[in-house]
């Protein structure tokens, strides 16, 4: 599936990212909050990776979650990954540079 502009994805649901056919295609996680439960979070940082601030990244440990930061393509692949592992993952995604405009 494809995707226009930033997107998060949970296991059970999505929240932005128009598909290829235009429309807004977010929709709620079916299983209510438990659904948004997750211990990895992936962040797709476009084309170029930046360093996750030291406070966000305590934050969330604190919170139970590891936060990985990494270009999109590799953020989708890991995303896969890791689902095909049963893990509990999201992925927030940017478009490319290129594309984000």
């Amino acid at each position: 599936m494809v995707h226009r502009g930033a997107v998060i994805i949970f296991l059970t649901g999505r929240l932005g990212g128009g598909g290829v056919g235009g429309g807004d295609h977010r929709r709620e996680p079916r299983a209510g909050r438990r659904a948004w439960r997750v211990d990895v979070l992936l962040l797709g940082l476009g084309a170029r990776v930046r360093p996750i601030p030291p406070e966000v990244r305590s934050a969330l440990k604190q919170a139970g979650i590891v936060i990985e930061a990494m270009d999109t393509g590799a953020a989708c692949r890991t995303y896969s990954v890791l689902l095909a592992e049963d893990r509990r993952v999201a992925a927030a995604l940017l478009p490319p540079e290129r594309d984000a405009g």
